[in-house]
Order: C-alpha cells, then sequence, then structure tokens
C-alpha cells in the first residue's frame, strides 16, 4: 500500500502527507485497518495534476465548440453567433476563473468596458435557468476545460 501511494506522489510532499493523514483519518472513521482497498477506493485523485486554467484557454475552447476563431470572438463584430460565444467565453471565465474581475475580463475582449461583461455574464446566467440547450452546452464546455473530453 505505501509503494502504491508513493508511486503516485514523486515530487509532492505535501500531497504524500496529506494523502496518508487523510487514508488514516478513512480507517478511523470506518474503524478498519489500512489497507490497499482503501487507499484505492479513497484516494482517487492522487497523482493527478491539477488543470490550470488561463483566459486563453477558455477562447480557444469555446472558438472550437462554435467553430470560430479567437479573434472572432474577441473582436468587435456584432454578428448574433459571434457575440453569443463572446458572452459564453466571458460566463465561463468569470465563473471557472475566481481571480478575474469584470475589468480584466473586459481588457482580454479588445479592451471593452467592464460593463459589457457584466450584461453578457448576467445574459448567459439568465439563460441557463431558462434554457436547456444552454445549460448543456455550458456543461458540455466546463467538460471540455476540466479535461474529461
Amino acid at each position: 500500500m505505501a509503494e502504491w501511494i508513493a508511486q503516485r506522489v514523486r515530487d509532492n510532499i505535501r500531497e504524500l502527507e496529506g494523502s496518508i493523514t487523510m487514508l488514516r483519518a478513512f480507517a478511523n472513521l470506518r474503524q478498519e485497518p489500512i489497507t490497499l482497498e482503501l487507499a484505492r477506493a479513497h484516494l482517487t485523485n492522487l497523482g493527478q495534476e491539477q488543470i490550470i486554467l488561463k483566459p486563453e484557454t477558455i477562447l480557444s475552447v469555446v472558438a472550437d465548440f462554435y467553430g470560430l476563431t479567437v479573434e472572432e470572438v474577441r473582436g468587435s463584430k456584432r454578428l448574433r453567433p459571434l457575440v453569443h460565444a463572446r458572452h459564453v467565453a466571458m460566463y465561463l471565465i468569470r465563473d471557472m476563473l475566481n481571480n478575474y474581475s469584470y475589468p480584466m475580463i473586459a481588457r482580454i475582449f479588445d479592451g471593452r468596458n467592464h460593463t459589457t461583461v457584466i450584461s453578457g455574464v448576467e445574459k448567459i446566467k439568465e439563460q441557463l435557468t431558462s434554457n436547456p440547450e444552454m445549460l448543456s452546452q455550458i456543461n458540455q464546455l466546463k467538460r471540455r476545460l476540466q479535461g474529461e473530453m
């Protein structure tokens, strides 16, 4: 069991310590011995790298999803498919990247005003509550961005 954990955590001692602590807690909670089966069942994310998202990645995935270029999504043209993809990208950046403010997102989209970003994000939020197709699109995009597809 120790070998199994050690093979999955090679570079991060804190992750190793945290995994052992978590395993001990599970074993104590269930009042059973620490076994390989227990480790495999409860340390499912062990050794997996976190995907670090960047606005450029979100823009690229959204553009690809809608069959557009990143430049079109970032640009200033007001054609309906472009505006929709732009709003989706703004929403995903705001939703998935906690440290990005509205003004920061506005700079990504050719220096738009932050109120434009707020408006775009709010439009997508409204659509998510009433449009199952929009909810499906956002969920598909999130899965792609999290590396599940």
